[in-house]
Parts: C-alpha cells; sequence; structure tokens
C-alpha cells in the first residue's frame, strides 16, 4: 500500500508539473504575441520618425522660400533690386573710373560707395548720382 500511496503522490506531482509546464508554454506564446505587437509598434515609430524628419526638411525649405519670396516682393516694391555678383564687381572698381548704361542715359564718372541695391558715383562735373542695381543694364 505504502508503494501504491508513493507512486499515486508521484503521478500527481508529475500531472501537475505537466500543468505549470503547459501553462507557462501559454504563457510563453502569449509574451511572444505581445512582443510581435511591440516590435510592429517600434517599426511604426521608426517609420513616423522618418515621415517627422522629412516634413522637417520640407518646412525648412518652405520657411528659406517663405523669406526669398518676402525679399522679392520687397525689392518689387521699393524697386530696388540685389543684385550680389555686381555689387561684387562694383566693389572692385571702388576709386576706379566706370562708363554705366541705363535705359536712358549712359554715366561716366568714378564709383564712390556700393550698396547691395545702388552704387554712388561721382561724374566728372563733381555731381554725385545714385543709381539703383535695376536700372543698370552695363558697366564698362
Amino acid at each position: 500500500m505504502w508503494f501504491f500511496w508513493k507512486n499515486s503522490y508521484v503521478y500527481k506531482s508529475i500531472r501537475e508539473l505537466e500543468h505549470q509546464v503547459h501553462h507557462l508554454e501559454h504563457e510563453v506564446q502569449h509574451l511572444k504575441k505581445q512582443l510581435h505587437h511591440v516590435q510592429d509598434g517600434l517599426q511604426q515609430l521608426h517609420y513616423l520618425k522618418e515621415q517627422i524628419h522629412l516634413l522637417s526638411d520640407k518646412i525648412k525649405k518652405l520657411e528659406a522660400l517663405e523669406l526669398l519670396v518676402e525679399q522679392l516682393e520687397n525689392q518689387l516694391l521699393t524697386g530696388l533690386t540685389e543684385n550680389p555678383e555686381l555689387e561684387t564687381f562694383l566693389k572692385h572698381k571702388i576709386g576706379m573710373k566706370v562708363r554705366i548704361e541705363t535705359a536712358g542715359t549712359s554715366l561716366q564718372g568714378i564709383i564712390l560707395a556700393v550698396a547691395a541695391d545702388a552704387v554712388e558715383l561721382r561724374e566728372a562735373n563733381g555731381d554725385l548720382v545714385i543709381i539703383p542695381f535695376s536700372h543698370i543694364n552695363s558697366v564698362q
């Protein structure tokens, strides 16, 4: 009888362990599903992060374009246009005699100063003339 009782106890322990293993297997499967959901969420977050980065770059470009449009509108309203290449060229000619052609006239004189949108010229008779870049057709 003692042998039967001992075997019965072992049998019950084995059954209990089998039940616990089955329960743990079920929990592992559940955790694997949760891990899969978390991985999917991380992939979505990574994709969204990339999209945010792309949109941020586009916003920066739009802001730069907005600033450029404001500058161009201001230049159109005032009639004073910037021309960095012409400004640089004329700055190298400060103190030198030049001939500036405009739509209406030809002016000769010494360049005294150059601004971002105009040049100051002293003509041979001593007159000071400020010529906006937007009126200059050529410089010699």
